[in-house]
């Protein structure tokens, strides 16, 4: 850890916190507050001063990057309301930048919430985040669609609209024989596959998604 390349100011308190283990009021801001967390794990007050800020400023518009800092430096009451705060607020949340930052694990916390998995947009939400980083994620968003798709039908009580024609395609250019062939996974609204492979079987229509 190089606390050298820290702000000056910032890394006078980091030493001086390290050195005591007290937290001066006030020093700790949301705009810096990453920088004293990345030191946390050696000052345990350090790190509870960080939580306790961050949820004191934890709002709709911020908790998804609250979450993102939460899982990644373990703050567990932290992870607790902002999950929470994701899930209340996921209609304006989904389609956001901050979103495509969540990890995997993030993305397997927010899938096995039923207000989420059951929200109109999940399998669009889904198709964004891992079309940010589509190698990388593409196992991980395979299995969330199964999961999610178990969750909306599990409960036979709670009745499920069906939107049949409402699709979402995954297509990738296909490693096998023909260069121009297509592999798809095409899923309705309720996660359910309409159609694998070879979907189209115009090469006009192909040139249009490719």
């Amino acid at each position: 850890m190089v606390v050298n390349s820290y702000p000056n100011h910032v890394r006078k308190h980091v030493v001086e916190i390290l050195k005591t283990g007290v937290v001066p009021e006030g020093i700790l801001a949301t705009d810096n507050i990453v920088y004293y967390l990345e030191v946390g794990c050696m000052s345990p007050p350090l790190k509870t001063a960080c939580e306790d800020v961050l949820l004191k400023h934890i709002n709709a518009i911020n908790c998804v990057d609250a979450l993102e800092i939460a899982s990644r430096f373990g703050l567990l009451s932290l992870v607790k309301t902002a999950t929470e705060m994701v899930s209340e607020n996921f209609h304006n949340l989904w389609n956001t930048e901050s979103f495509t930052r969540l990890s995997e694990d993030d993305l397997d916390t927010l899938c096995n919430i039923d207000k989420i998995t059951r929200h109109k947009d999940i399998f669009r939400a889904l198709q964004k985040w891992h079309g940010c980083n589509h190698e990388p994620r593409m196992s991980t968003y395979c299995r969330l669609l199964e999961v999610v798709q178990k969750r909306r039908t599990e409960n036979p009580k709670q009745e499920i609209k069906r939107k049949c024609a409402t699709y979402h395609a995954m297509l990738m250019s296909s490693a096998s024989k023909s260069k121009t062939g297509v592999v798809t996974a095409v899923f309705n609204c309720d996660g359910e596959v309409v159609c694998h492979r070879s979907l189209f079987k115009s090469s006009d229509i192909k040139e249009i998604f490719l």
